[in-house]
């Protein structure tokens, strides 16, 4: 497990921010492949890698 990068994300229903980091485990040994759907929906990065 590999860990990709971070993104805040507003909590509902108390509207505060949450940071959420996403971690990635390719059991094809392909490891440069990182899931983009949430890099691509929330602008708001903290950390990359």
């Amino acid at each position: 497990m590999k860990y990709c990068y971070s993104y805040v994300e507003q909590c509902q229903p108390k509207n505060f921010p949450v940071t959420f980091r996403m971690y990635q485990l390719n059991l094809d040994g392909n490891d440069g492949r990182v899931y983009q759907k949430y890099r691509d929906t929330y602008p708001n990065f903290t950390e990359t890698v």
